[in-house]
């Protein structure tokens, strides 16, 4: 067990650990300049303050209508009409008709450096939205897109809507953080060729499966949990064929929809669960962690090596600490998206971009200090063009300023970012109210986007049940959801889709059908209680206080094979 040096309290009063391995790991990745070495100093805040702070960063699923500040046509855009940043419509941005060089600044000894980057930030033009290699996906961002709709994150998702976190998705809608699936709705946490799910959840090879949960290999089930390898199971009953398809044929699924899914969240709070989902692992902490090793408090990640406090979805990443995405990384600390070598303080760095200290949005850089939103540059400073040597002389100094005004060991403050709290990724994972958010001194976004003008809104509560039911004039109309009572509209693609699979129009807006699958998601945090079958100590993300049962991988196993 690593040593531990120094223990401390985080201003939001949560207790956290500096050890031994913390310090060699800040050694080791400490930057060094003209064969001198600038150590970073240990953390101030605890790691769930430090990953709050870089998801204040990030806007993941607000677009909004704005002015292109190049043609002035009105674009979509993660950067809200009422902030004073300049935007480029995404096609112009990717251009070669500027240049962030142009918006250069003189480094100002006199002067905070975090003060300095901000007013960089809101004098060098942004990328409208973060896409790369999207087609027809205007209102959906990251990379590799193709036909989708309001979808946010991921790699290689096709005709899917509606939906957060996908890798290799096709025909799919309305899910969260799923990956190799096809023809799914409703669905989270299913992966590895999972095709036609109907509101299941952390489902793994799976198909035609309706209201399930925990299933592996499974075919043809309904209302069923914790089964590997079985077909034609009826609310955990193994039938025939013959007898599945006479239940099935006895109730209507998607009229009763809404009702189905309420019941199986209520039985899932009296189920049997694994304590956690990590898989092929060694020496790794926290929950779903695959193919990894010595990967300690960190979440959702795969092939990841000698990493800690990782969050989100990476990939192939080796000795990162404190990082919030990322994909073939190695040696980075403190990052929102981690992609290259060496990277430190840097923010939405999608593409290669090695040895950066205090960027944002810069692609295929290196060697570059405190720029934002340049591509293919080295040896930069506040977006200026210095020589090699000149760099190597002046970082020295600013590191030596930023020392001094009590900055160097800090990630970006949430005050500076482009993007008000509530519409960030923080909100996702550490949700606040207004107030909270105002006390704590963050900004708060009362932007909101103008309603739909359409010919009429009707309440969800009116709409027919059954799809069958419903004109394709409702393409020209906004539903009004249950819950928020902010209206909706209906694309054709997705009206198609309900038809297809014979599915009722939501009752909610996307923004509140989001929530429904969070919450099915466990709180990121680690809890000491003992196995419900064997008693032998666990660590899980269920408290103890839960009602749902929980096993230890052993005893998991035993009950599903």
């Amino acid at each position: 067990m690593t040593k531990i040096i120094e223990t401390k309290i985080c201003k939001c009063w949560a207790q956290f650990e500096i050890t031994q391995d913390d310090l060699d790991f800040l050694e080791k990745i400490s930057p060094v300049i003209w064969w001198k070495k600038y150590i970073i100093s240990n953390p101030t805040s605890c790691p769930d303050c430090r990953n709050r702070r870089r998801l204040a960063w990030r806007n993941e699923r607000n677009i909004y209508k704005r002015t292109c500040d190049v043609t002035g046509k009105t674009i979509l855009s993660v950067y809200s009409p009422d902030k004073n940043y300049k935007v480029f419509e995404h096609s112009i941005w990717d251009w070669d008709s500027w240049n962030a060089l142009d918006y250069w600044m003189e480094f100002d000894f006199s002067r905070p450096f975090f003060e300095q980057f901000d007013e960089l930030m809101k004098t060098v033009p942004h990328q409208s939205i973060f896409n790369v290699n999207c087609e027809n996906s205007d209102y959906a961002q990251m990379i590799n897109w193709k036909n989708d709709y309001l979808t946010f994150v991921g790699i290689n998702a096709v005709d899917t809507m509606y939906s957060h976190w996908m890798v290799n998705t096709k025909d799919s809608m309305d899910c969260l953080r799923c990956q190799d699936v096809e023809l799914c709705y409703d669905c989270t946490h299913c992966y590895e060729w999972c095709y036609n799910l109907k509101s299941c959840f952390n489902i793994k090879s799976s198909s035609s499966c309706s209201f399930c949960w925990n299933l592996i290999s499974c075919k043809d089930c309904f209302m069923s949990s914790n089964l590997s390898n079985k077909q034609y199971v009826f609310r955990n009953v193994q039938l025939s064929k013959k007898q599945y398809e006479n239940e099935i044929s006895k109730i209507n699924i998607w009229e009763n929809y809404e009702n189905f899914k309420s019941e199986m969240i209520a039985l899932m709070k009296k189920s049997i669960f694994r304590a956690n989902q990590n898989l092929n692992t060694e020496d790794c902490s926290w929950d779903f962690i695959k193919n990894s090793k010595n990967s300690k408090n960190c979440y959702e990640v795969s092939e990841t090596y000698d990493c800690k406090n990782f969050y989100d979805n990476a990939w192939n990443c080796t000795n990162c600490h404190d990082a919030t995405y990322g994909w073939q990384s190695s040696n980075c600390y403190e990052v929102l998206w981690a992609d290259g070598n060496h990277n430190i303080f840097q923010v939405m760095n999608i593409i290669g971009t090695n040895d950066s200290i205090y960027t944002y949005a810069s692609y295929n850089c290196s060697e570059v200090f405190g720029c934002a939103c340049l591509k293919n540059k080295k040896y930069c400073i506040l977006n200026k063009q210095y020589t090699r040597e000149e760099y190597e002389i002046l970082v020295p100094k600013i590191i030596g300023h930023i020392k001094s005004t009590w900055e160097w060991w800090e990630f970006f403050p949430i005050s500076i970012s482009p993007f008000w709290y509530n519409e960030s990724a923080a909100q996702d994972h550490y949700p606040l109210n207004k107030e909270e958010v105002l006390d704590l001194w963050f900004k708060f976004s009362t932007y909101e986007n103008p309603k739909p003008e359409v010919s009429k809104i009707i309440p969800a509560s009116k709409l027919p049940k059954n799809i069958s039911d419903i004109p394709d004039d409702i393409l020209n109309w906004a539903v009004e959801c249950d819950i928020s009572w902010k209206p909706f509209r209906i694309i054709k693609q997705e009206l198609d889709f309900y038809r297809k699979n014979n599915l009722p129009i939501p009752s909610l807006h996307p923004d509140e059908r989001h929530k429904t699958r969070l919450i099915l998601r466990n709180p990121r945090k680690l809890y000491d209680r003992n196995c419900d079958k064997c008693g032998v100590e666990i660590e899980t993300t269920f408290a103890p206080d839960r009602s749902e049962i929980i096993y230890c991988e052993g005893c998991y196993d035993n009950l599903i094979s």
